[in-house]
């Protein structure tokens, strides 16, 4: 069974661009080991300035052999370079009944 992820990043002052930059080379990457399926990752913006990104995995045990790839431990090396992670709880619109985001072309 594939699984839903959420990602919150908070960009590091000034680097927003080149961390969607980043994140739009992670996802091929990532398809190409077999840890995401096939469908597109979504990026969305918040009124903060914060970066929500869906995917869905190819199966729990992908989750867990990602943490572990070099590749993907490069990737998420520079994903700290250039963002910090944050809760999507901690997302204002989220608190609303229908929350609305900025897209980002993501993939």
């Amino acid at each position: 069974m594939s699984r839903v992820a959420i990602v919150l990043y908070r960009p590091l002052k000034g680097k927003e661009e080149e961390l969607v930059e980043h994140l739009r080379g992670a996802f091929p990457m990532m398809r190409r080991n077999g840890f995401i399926t096939d469908r597109k990752a979504t990026g969305m913006k918040t009124k903060d300035g914060r970066l929500i990104v869906v995917f869905e995995w190819t199966s729990e045990e992908a989750i867990e052999r990602a943490g572990e790839h070099p590749e993907v431990q490069e990737k998420w090396m520079e994903v700290d370079r250039l963002s910090a992670f944050d809760k999507a709880a901690s997302v204002p619109e989220f608190q609303r009944s229908l929350p609305d985001f900025e897209y980002i072309n993501i993939e």
